[in-house]
């Protein structure tokens, strides 16, 4: 997708930029650490990666589910991979792309019941062993978070880390330079989160395309994602 569009521009760098994250060895937990005016470029970013159509090297799953206490989140994020598995089969796919049911459920007893780690970790674990056996395709899962706080964010990803992870498994998370929530645990495990700044500097690229002339004028190529 890399092209003249200033827009295309800078999701084609955040995209290196993330395709160097995941395939740093160590690296468990991506970390996107975004400036606040940043928020629809990062959705736009999201959203190119769920396309069927892109050259991406992973499997992603951007999960919306909003924080709401360490002992449910992982099931409420399981049951939000559920639906979208769901989505996925009965999604219309162009003829031209390959295109394979989702055949794999949660198992809701699996885990140390008192472990709320333990829950999601073991399942996201078998889901990728499930659409990558062979492990040589990263399977990222995305969670935005949203309402947790730095504090619940430290205990629940705290539980996280110390739980064993498939190597080809890498999940995703979404942070803000102005609030920083992952700031103390990104410390504790420095080596195994690697934390991405996508610098998307959108007041250069708002210049870029006026000076590309209008794009809302069909003759300008322009598209968003």
């Amino acid at each position: 997708m890399k092209g003249n569009n200033p827009i295309q521009q800078r999701i084609h760098e955040m995209l290196q930029k993330w395709t160097t994250a995941i395939n740093t060895p160590n690296t468990r937990v991506v970390r996107i650490l975004a400036e606040q005016d940043e928020g629809e470029m990062l959705d736009a970013f999201f959203q190119y990666m769920l396309a069927v159509d892109t050259d991406q090297e992973d499997f992603v799953m951007v999960l919306e589910q909003p924080f709401s206490n360490l002992q449910d989140f992982g099931r409420e994020v399981l049951e939000e991979i559920e639906e979208e598995i769901e989505h996925w089969n009965t999604a219309e796919i162009p003829p031209e792309i390959p295109f394979k049911t989702i055949e794999w459920k949660p198992d809701y007893a699996l885990g140390d019941p008192d472990d709320y780690a333990q829950l999601l970790i073991k399942n996201l674990n078998n889901f990728a062993n499930y659409l990558v056996p062979e492990q040589d395709i990263k399977v990222s899962i995305i969670l935005r978070m949203y309402y947790a706080n730095s504090k619940e964010v430290f205990e629940w990803f705290d539980h996280v880390m110390q739980q064993p992870m498939e190597p080809h498994l890498i999940i995703g998370v979404a942070d803000s330079v102005e609030y920083r929530v992952f700031d103390k645990i990104s410390k504790r495990y420095e080596n195994q989160i690697y934390t991405i700044r996508p610098e998307f500097n959108m007041d250069d690229a708002v210049e870029q395309l006026a000076a590309a002339g209008n794009p809302k004028d069909p003759a300008t190529p322009y598209r968003t994602y």
